[in-house]
């Protein structure tokens, strides 16, 4: 009996000893590099903005890993509900630098390595630091596009790592670039993707982001590391050593034409909207197929702002002033109109045209950044709910 227990406890040992050696790093060897990779942006939206991950390479232990805080898992339960309430975890994901390597030459996307001044034992404490950050119970995160994504995430590594021997830089970049203007760089020549983000995205974005906050973004975040420093024997030295072009792709033109800007599509709509309505006031009869349309498409609009801005937990969506020219009671108003036109519609419109009138007024002042397209928009609504509140005055 003692020595069937013996056995056991031997087997349970081993099982223990043999399971955290799973989830334990390597030690590396003195031949390891870490080092960021930084990928171009693509044609599809969701890469605009380029991407980040680190890569730990140790030719003597076959190690080449590259570590991946962008990834997320489609058998989410009720993954797009998640996605767009912003409540989607994001997870650290960790391939093989082959499979990297072959991914982005395959969509041709240029890539960039930065290697970095690390001794050994830093070496080491980031790699134990990414491998703890990979096990099931750590991996998963609630993802936030300005604010905790797969580049700050980076960043996060080396500070909460190195921390005092490590020095991040604060003055590599124009510290009065809000977010706005920082995604419209990259949004350059998309012109409807940029109108659309412009339309969703609330005041909250338009503050200077700090130089540690521009590192949501992968560019940056290169920049950024390679003017920061680190501490060696008492004097502060370049964070980065050496840069590299690990592929260089073709230029690829990811422009649309400027004949399908919102803007002019949106003036052009806007003077036809205006040309009927000056024929209305000719004959004062109102087209009553026109209100409807306006208001409904008008009112969807405004519902899906105010949902993205009280419904969810997306930061950036909240603050959003194009709520004053696209009420969400405009859908209603649109519904009822199509079968009797309400007494109050008269009152209804005058106060409409007012906000439209106050966005234009404030169109400088006001603390969010305006796209272009919506101009016209607002001159169009906040004109026609006028027309709407003179030929109702004079009917009375």
């Amino acid at each position: 009996m003692a020595k069937l227990i013996s056995s056991f406890l031997s087997f349970i040992a081993v099982f223990i000893t043999t399971t955290v050696s799973l989830y334990a790093a390597p030690t590396l060897s003195p031949m390891a590099e870490i080092s960021l990779l930084t990928c171009d942006p693509g044609q599809e939206l969701y890469s605009t903005f380029g991407h980040s991950a680190i890569r730990v390479n140790d030719p003597q232990n076959r190690i080449d890993r590259v570590y991946n805080y962008g990834t997320f898992d489609f058998n989410t339960p009720n993954f797009y509900l998640k996605f767009c309430q912003g409540k989607l975890n994001y997870k650290l994901d960790v391939d093989n630098y082959r499979e990297f390597d072959y991914a982005y030459k395959y969509f041709k996307r240029s890539f960039y390595e930065d290697i970095f001044d690390l001794t050994q034992t830093q070496k080491q404490a980031v790699f134990d630091y990414l491998e703890e950050n990979y096990k099931p119970e750590n991996r998963y995160y609630l993802y936030d596009f300005f604010f905790d994504n797969c580049a700050s995430r980076i960043k996060d590594v080396f500070v909460d790592v190195l921390q005092d021997s490590f020095r991040l830089s604060q003055d590599y970049t124009n510290p009065e670039l809000t977010f706005r203007n920082l995604i419209d760089i990259y949004l350059e020549g998309k012109y409807w993707e940029d109108f659309g983000i412009d339309l969703a995205l609330g005041s909250i974005i338009d503050r200077p982001a700090t130089p540690e906050e521009q590192m949501f973004l992968p560019d940056y975040l290169a920049e950024g590391l390679t003017a920061s420093e680190i501490l060696r024997n008492g004097e502060w030295v370049p964070f980065v050593k050496e840069e590299k072009t690990l592929y260089k792709a073709e230029e690829q033109d990811n422009k649309h034409s400027i004949l399908l800007h919102p803007a002019l599509i949106f003036w052009l709509l806007f003077l036809i909207v205006g040309y009927v309505s000056w024929k209305e006031l000719q004959s004062g009869n109102r087209r009553k197929g026109l209100d409807i349309t306006l208001y409904i498409i008008f009112g969807l609009a405004g519902v899906i702002i105010s949902l993205l801005w009280f419904a969810t937990d997306h930061t950036a969506t909240g603050g959003n002033f194009h709520l004053l020219w696209a009420l969400p009671t405009h859908l209603i108003v649109g519904f009822m109109l199509m079968r009797k036109k309400p007494e109050w519609l008269k009152h209804y419109a005058l106060v409409s045209a007012i906000l439209c009138g106050i966005t234009l007024l404030g169109w400088d002042w006001l603390i969010q950044d305006f796209n272009a397209g919506i101009l016209p928009l607002v001159l169009m609504i906040g004109g026609r709910n006028a027309l709407i509140w003179w030929m109702e005055s004079k009917e009375d």
